[in-house]
């Protein structure tokens, strides 16, 4: 249904086949940023959680190429829960699962639409552009070494 949504021309045709369209995505998905590394230095201080809008066809492909999809303390995978980023159930069920409370989580997202959902529920923060934006920001929660 995702598929037909998102990749079909207005007739319901698909204007990639579903090879192209997985290629694609996984293309997209091998982009890792100096973001793992601040996450690398942010789970030595505190817990680190995914929350990931992917789905059951890339998470095997990100967890066998990505060794930092095994350096958190958990993730929660929207086509498990039944609901995605921005639905603030998918927030709730996170914050459950990972035992906090909305004021005592920072939520980071590339796309603003799904940090104004976690804010919505009184959830920090930070919408990522750039791995220097971010470690700024971690910085300002002591999240990071300030001189790192």
């Amino acid at each position: 249904q995702y598929h037909q949504a998102a990749y079909a021309d207005g007739n319901g045709a698909y204007i990639m086949s579903e090879h192209e369209l997985r290629e694609w995505i996984l293309e997209i998905l091998e982009q890792e940023t100096g973001a793992v590394e601040l996450m690398r230095q942010v789970r030595e201080r505190k817990p680190v959680w995914l929350l990931t809008n992917n789905n059951d066809i890339h998470i095997p492909y990100l967890e066998g190429r990505f060794a930092f999809m095994h350096e958190v303390d958990g993730m929660i995978s929207s086509h498990i829960v039944g609901c995605r980023k921005p639905d603030a159930a998918i927030y709730q069920h996170a914050l459950k699962r990972a035992n906090v409370t909305p004021g005592a989580a920072i939520f980071i997202d590339d796309i603003e639409e799904n940090v104004a959902g976690a804010q919505a529920l009184g959830m920090h923060t930070h919408h990522y552009r750039d791995t220097d934006g971010l470690a700024n920001f971690l910085r300002q929660w002591d999240l990071i070494d300030p001189a790192g």
